[in-house]
């Protein structure tokens, strides 16, 4: 990481480009290359590489804490409960700097309603405004999740909804198409910051043998709202693959999360995700 990367962590957090503001203030429930049980806890670890990564040291990381308890055989409560962890260090040009940083980010409480076959669920939720002030911590590792990094800006709350159709394929396979809408809400006292509304998609091959289980595929978000924008800096695209393995009601996972959009790949090269269930 060079110098002039480091001397513009606040334009990185505010203008490295719209498509990534957009991006980062998108909301959304449980990350989708996860498990999603019925009744389970899920710490989810997620690891960032950055060009220039030799600033950032291990255990730099964002992780969520996961909750999912069904009321009946139709609704799941779901609760996100995000936070971030960075270690940075800088020498050169006569200067040593270094920072460390433990920030929350903001909660999400929701449900998920399912149809009677489970072949369709409708997700309903909302992102409370509970993150930490900015700083080098959540500036950066938003970007461990730069399709979900509402989850580390403050002053925004996020009410939102989607849909998921999950088509059989095979015996064993499943495809998800899955889309929805936001609306992204300042709660900040600035003036000059409209509300947008969001749209995300995705689509997903699902392998479940039983014990191991894979996911492969596309998602995306785009932004609505701003009629000045062309269509490439309305989009974000990336490229996840996930594994877990079901052991008895234990569930471990990785996951690797790439980005499509030339943009994103000039500050990450990818994110690298571990991740383990239980189930209650």
């Amino acid at each position: 990481m060079n110098m002039i990367f480091l001397k513009n962590y606040a334009a990185l957090r505010c203008s490295l480009t719209l498509v990534l503001l957009f991006s980062a203030f998108l909301g959304r429930t449980q990350n989708i290359w996860l498990d999603h049980n019925e009744n389970s806890i899920t710490l989810d670890l997620n690891r960032p590489f950055f060009e220039g990564d030799e600033n950032f040291t291990f255990p730099s990381l964002a992780f969520n804490i996961y909750g999912r308890y069904s009321v009946s055989e139709k609704v799941t409560l779901v609760a996100d409960l995000p936070f971030a962890y960075s270690s940075f260090s800088f020498s050169g040009f006569g200067a040593d700097e270094s920072e460390n940083n433990f920030v929350a980010g903001n909660m999400y409480l929701g449900a998920e309603i399912a149809s009677n076959d489970k072949s369709f669920t409708t997700e309903l939720g909302i992102r409370i405004p509970t993150a930490t002030d900015d700083n080098i911590g959540s500036t950066v590792l938003v970007f461990s999740n730069y399709d979900r990094t509402e989850s580390y800006v403050s002053d925004f709350m996020d009410i939102g909804a989607r849909g998921n159709y999950f088509l059989s394929l095979e015996e064993n396979l499943q495809l998800r198409l899955r889309g929805g809408a936001n609306l992204l809400i300042f709660t900040g006292g600035e003036e000059d910051i409209d509300s947008e509304l969001l749209a995300d998609y995705a689509g997903q091959f699902i392998y479940s043998s039983g014990v191991v289980n894979a996911k492969f595929g596309i998602s995306g978000q785009a932004i609505i709202t701003e009629s000045d924008l062309d269509f490439d800096e309305r989009v974000v695209n990336s490229l996840g693959l996930a594994v877990d393995f079901d052991l008895n009601g234990f569930t471990p996972g990785v996951g690797v999360k790439l980005p499509l959009d030339q943009d994103v790949r000039e500050i990450i090269d990818a994110v690298l995700s571990v991740n383990f269930t239980q189930k209650l």
